[in-house]
């Protein structure tokens, strides 16, 4: 049975919706429209609570609302009684290879499973094992930024639903922070089978499809400007904690083979 796939849109992206169609289409593949959560969607109480720019810690409504999209896609794989689900974003350039990788996942056991490129190093393990095309499986220790292409299984759609803080943490770490929901199985496809079109150079990120909504909102930390020692201190910490825990995690990972590598995109 084929794994469903969601892509996410907004409504006033209709030059998205042409590119993913038009993909899908030559791709052979069939994708559930799932339209994006937009700022004005949001309940009052909650840009209260996440998007408080007074607050040392806020997201912007646009950054809260993309994560409540993806929220929308699992949710609707999880009513469908779905084990899993591919979840897009509607800028990501698919690989030709993506159907034949789809289609040999059946008998892998996972909960997380990304394959879209990443502009940095990540931290990998050896391969578990090979799928379709020539496609590596490997376990990932890297918390990314993100997410054009994945898929998800129902026991982490589940765990990142019921995470109370997965908004104010962000969508990014709260999906692929392995350290945070411990137990999960996690793969990084290798190479990656898709990209975001801003990403794939300068000229693309600046119109077109490429031309990202997330980035029209501005916004100024008020807390930062009103107390920017404190703001100093409560932001570094955290990334210095972070940073500690991530060097003893590669140490203990290191008989096991772990490397920092780039992963590159699979266009055919």
């Amino acid at each position: 049975m084929p794994i469903p796939i969601y892509y996410i849109n907004l409504a006033s992206r209709t030059d998205r919706r042409d590119f993913m169609d038009e993909q899908f289409a030559r791709l052979g593949l069939t994708a559930t429209r799932i339209e994006a959560v937009t700022p004005a969607d949001i309940p009052a109480e909650d840009l209260a609570r996440y998007c408080d720019e007074t607050k040392p810690f806020y997201r912007r409504p646009n950054q809260l609302a993309c994560s409540l999209s993806h929220e929308k896609a699992w949710r609707a794989m999880l009513d469908a009684g779905q084990p899993r689900a591919v979840v897009l974003e509607d800028d990501g350039l698919l690989s030709a290879s993506l159907p034949d990788f789809l289609a040999n996942l059946d008998d892998v056991e996972f909960d997380l499973l990304r394959f879209e490129r990443s502009s940095r190093k990540i931290r990998l393990l050896p391969a578990v094992r090979t799928v379709g095309p020539a496609i590596a499986l490997r376990p990932f220790r890297s918390t990314l930024s993100g997410r054009s292409g994945y898929v998800t299984g129902e026991r982490a759609a589940r765990l990142m639903l019921d995470d109370s803080r997965a908004h104010a943490l962000g969508g990014d770490r709260a999906l692929y922070d392995g350290m945070r929901y411990k137990g999960l199985v996690r793969y990084h496809s290798d190479p990656a089978l898709c990209i975001q079109y801003g990403n794939i150079d300068a000229d693309k990120r600046a119109r077109g499809v490429g031309l990202s909504n997330l980035n029209s909102e501005r916004s100024r930390h008020v807390f930062a400007r009103r107390h920017p020692v404190r703001n100093f201190f409560i932001r570094t910490l955290p990334r210095l904690g972070r940073g500690v825990r991530n060097a003893f995690d590669h140490l203990a990972h290191l008989p096991k083979g772990i490397t920092k590598e780039r992963i590159s995109f699979r266009p055919d």
